[in-house]
Protein backbone atom coordinates (compact mmCIF):
# COMPACT_ATOMS: atom_id res chain seq x y z
CA UNK A 1 0.00 0.00 0.00
CA UNK A 2 1.44 3.37 -1.05
CA UNK A 3 -0.23 4.99 2.15
CA UNK A 4 2.73 3.62 4.50
CA UNK A 5 5.25 4.13 1.75
CA UNK A 6 5.02 7.89 0.65
CA UNK A 7 3.37 10.92 2.48
CA UNK A 8 0.26 12.34 0.48
CA UNK A 9 2.61 15.28 -0.25
CA UNK A 10 5.14 13.35 -1.94
CA UNK A 11 2.97 12.33 -5.23
CA UNK A 12 3.03 14.54 -7.40
CA UNK A 13 1.41 14.69 -11.39
CA UNK A 14 -1.10 12.10 -12.47
CA UNK A 15 -2.31 11.03 -15.54
CA UNK A 16 -4.50 8.12 -17.04
CA UNK A 17 -5.92 6.53 -20.48
CA UNK A 18 -8.46 4.18 -18.43
CA UNK A 19 -9.19 3.94 -14.53
CA UNK A 20 -7.01 0.66 -14.81
CA UNK A 21 -4.21 2.88 -16.19
CA UNK A 22 -3.02 5.30 -14.02
CA UNK A 23 0.34 7.07 -13.88
CA UNK A 24 1.57 9.03 -11.10
CA UNK A 25 5.22 10.73 -9.76
CA UNK A 26 6.50 10.94 -6.66
CA UNK A 27 9.91 11.62 -5.40
CA UNK A 28 12.51 14.47 -4.13
CA UNK A 29 15.23 16.36 -5.69
CA UNK A 30 17.48 14.59 -7.64
CA UNK A 31 14.99 11.03 -8.08
CA UNK A 32 11.64 9.90 -9.06
CA UNK A 33 9.64 6.86 -8.79
CA UNK A 34 7.06 6.27 -11.80
CA UNK A 35 3.91 4.69 -9.84
CA UNK A 36 1.05 3.05 -12.02
CA UNK A 37 -2.76 1.80 -10.75
CA UNK A 38 -3.63 -1.52 -12.34
CA UNK A 39 -7.49 -0.81 -11.08
CA UNK A 40 -6.21 -2.94 -8.30
CA UNK A 41 -3.23 -2.00 -6.46
CA UNK A 42 -0.81 0.79 -6.92
CA UNK A 43 3.55 -0.48 -8.05
CA UNK A 44 6.65 1.30 -8.56
CA UNK A 45 7.31 0.94 -11.91
CA UNK A 46 10.11 2.88 -12.70
CA UNK A 47 12.98 5.12 -10.51
CA UNK A 48 14.21 7.57 -12.61
CA UNK A 49 17.95 9.15 -11.77
CA UNK A 50 16.60 13.00 -12.07
CA UNK A 51 13.63 14.99 -11.11
CA UNK A 52 10.46 14.90 -13.18
CA UNK A 53 7.35 16.95 -12.97
CA UNK A 54 5.30 16.17 -15.96
CA UNK A 55 3.64 13.24 -17.27
CA UNK A 56 1.38 11.95 -20.22
CA UNK A 57 -0.34 9.06 -20.83
CA UNK A 58 -2.22 7.83 -23.99
CA UNK A 59 -2.18 4.07 -23.42
CA UNK A 60 -0.96 1.24 -21.89
CA UNK A 61 2.07 1.19 -24.12
CA UNK A 62 2.52 4.76 -24.36
CA UNK A 63 3.88 6.62 -21.04
CA UNK A 64 5.92 9.79 -21.24
CA UNK A 65 7.57 11.62 -18.40
CA UNK A 66 9.59 15.17 -18.62
CA UNK A 67 12.22 16.20 -16.37
CA UNK A 68 14.26 19.44 -16.86
CA UNK A 69 15.61 19.15 -20.60
CA UNK A 70 14.61 14.80 -20.54
CA UNK A 71 12.02 12.60 -21.80
CA UNK A 72 11.59 9.32 -20.47
CA UNK A 73 9.26 7.26 -22.25
CA UNK A 74 7.21 4.02 -22.15
CA UNK A 75 6.78 1.94 -25.30
CA UNK A 76 4.72 -0.85 -23.29
CA UNK A 77 7.74 -3.03 -22.44
CA UNK A 78 11.02 -0.50 -21.60
CA UNK A 79 11.72 2.79 -21.20
CA UNK A 80 14.29 5.18 -23.53
CA UNK A 81 15.70 8.13 -22.61
CA UNK A 82 15.93 11.25 -24.60
CA UNK A 83 17.62 14.88 -24.01
CA UNK A 84 14.99 17.31 -25.26
CA UNK A 85 15.44 21.42 -25.91
CA UNK A 86 13.30 22.23 -23.64
CA UNK A 87 12.13 22.18 -19.41
CA UNK A 88 8.30 20.54 -20.21
CA UNK A 89 6.75 22.35 -17.60
CA UNK A 90 3.14 21.20 -18.16
CA UNK A 91 2.44 18.48 -20.81
CA UNK A 92 -0.68 16.95 -22.80
CA UNK A 93 -1.15 14.14 -25.26
CA UNK A 94 -3.95 13.45 -27.66
CA UNK A 95 -2.30 9.94 -29.12
CA UNK A 96 1.66 8.36 -29.56
CA UNK A 97 2.27 11.25 -32.47
CA UNK A 98 0.57 13.96 -30.88
CA UNK A 99 1.79 15.71 -27.81
CA UNK A 100 2.06 19.19 -26.47
CA UNK A 101 4.29 20.74 -23.78
CA UNK A 102 4.81 23.97 -21.97
CA UNK A 103 8.11 25.45 -21.82
CA UNK A 104 8.89 26.27 -18.09
CA UNK A 105 11.62 28.82 -19.36
CA UNK A 106 10.25 30.66 -22.38
CA UNK A 107 6.78 31.29 -23.30
CA UNK A 108 6.26 28.70 -25.85
CA UNK A 109 4.46 25.49 -26.66
CA UNK A 110 6.65 22.18 -28.14
CA UNK A 111 4.84 19.68 -30.05
CA UNK A 112 5.95 15.78 -30.59
CA UNK A 113 4.47 14.35 -34.02
CA UNK A 114 5.57 10.94 -33.15
CA UNK A 115 9.52 11.78 -34.69
CA UNK A 116 10.51 15.18 -33.47
CA UNK A 117 9.83 17.85 -31.34
CA UNK A 118 8.95 20.99 -33.08
CA UNK A 119 8.73 24.73 -31.11
CA UNK A 120 6.26 27.22 -31.17
CA UNK A 121 6.92 30.70 -30.25
CA UNK A 122 3.62 32.02 -28.77
CA UNK A 123 4.73 35.33 -27.79
CA UNK A 124 2.84 37.60 -30.24
CA UNK A 125 -0.24 35.43 -29.67
CA UNK A 126 -0.17 36.34 -25.70
CA UNK A 127 -1.38 39.48 -24.18
CA UNK A 128 1.44 41.90 -22.86
CA UNK A 129 2.24 41.56 -19.30
CA UNK A 130 1.10 44.55 -17.06
CA UNK A 131 3.42 47.49 -15.84
CA UNK A 132 5.30 46.37 -12.73
CA UNK A 133 3.85 46.74 -9.15
CA UNK A 134 4.86 45.93 -5.60
CA UNK A 135 2.19 43.09 -5.60
CA UNK A 136 3.90 41.96 -9.66
CA UNK A 137 7.42 42.49 -10.32
CA UNK A 138 8.59 42.29 -13.99
CA UNK A 139 8.83 39.13 -15.55
CA UNK A 140 12.33 39.30 -17.32
CA UNK A 141 11.55 36.29 -19.55
CA UNK A 142 8.29 37.75 -20.75
CA UNK A 143 4.41 36.32 -19.91
CA UNK A 144 3.76 32.36 -18.93
CA UNK A 145 1.64 29.69 -19.97
CA UNK A 146 0.62 27.91 -16.88
CA UNK A 147 -1.46 24.83 -18.31
CA UNK A 148 -2.36 23.23 -21.22
CA UNK A 149 -4.79 20.75 -22.75
CA UNK A 150 -5.26 19.05 -26.06
CA UNK A 151 -8.17 17.38 -26.81
CA UNK A 152 -9.99 16.83 -30.48
CA UNK A 153 -11.26 20.40 -30.68
CA UNK A 154 -7.96 21.93 -30.39
CA UNK A 155 -4.99 22.78 -28.03
CA UNK A 156 -6.09 25.22 -24.77
CA UNK A 157 -3.44 27.18 -22.79
CA UNK A 158 -4.07 29.65 -19.95
CA UNK A 159 -1.33 32.10 -19.00
CA UNK A 160 -3.07 32.61 -15.30
CA UNK A 161 -3.73 30.09 -12.55
CA UNK A 162 -6.20 30.60 -10.03
CA UNK A 163 -6.71 29.03 -6.94
CA UNK A 164 -10.10 28.00 -6.01
CA UNK A 165 -11.25 26.90 -2.33
CA UNK A 166 -14.40 25.63 -2.22
CA UNK A 167 -16.81 23.10 -0.04
CA UNK A 168 -18.05 19.93 -1.48
CA UNK A 169 -21.26 21.55 -2.51
CA UNK A 170 -19.39 24.63 -4.24
CA UNK A 171 -17.32 22.25 -6.25
CA UNK A 172 -20.51 19.99 -7.59
CA UNK A 173 -21.90 23.23 -8.59
CA UNK A 174 -19.22 24.53 -10.18
CA UNK A 175 -18.17 21.47 -12.14
CA UNK A 176 -21.92 21.48 -13.49
CA UNK A 177 -21.60 24.80 -14.36
CA UNK A 178 -17.99 24.22 -16.29
CA UNK A 179 -19.32 21.68 -18.33
CA UNK A 180 -22.22 23.92 -19.46
CA UNK A 181 -19.55 26.31 -20.71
Amino acid sequence: MLRSCFRSSDIGPVAASTPSNVWALTGDEGDTSVLRWDGRTWTIVQKLPATAGSLAVTSDNDVWVFGDHKAWHYNGTTWSEQSVSFHAFRVSARSTSDIWALDGDAPWVHHFDGKAWVRINLTSALPKAPPPSDDSPPDPTGPRLTAITADPSGIWTVKHHYKLFVTCKEKTALLNMLRTC
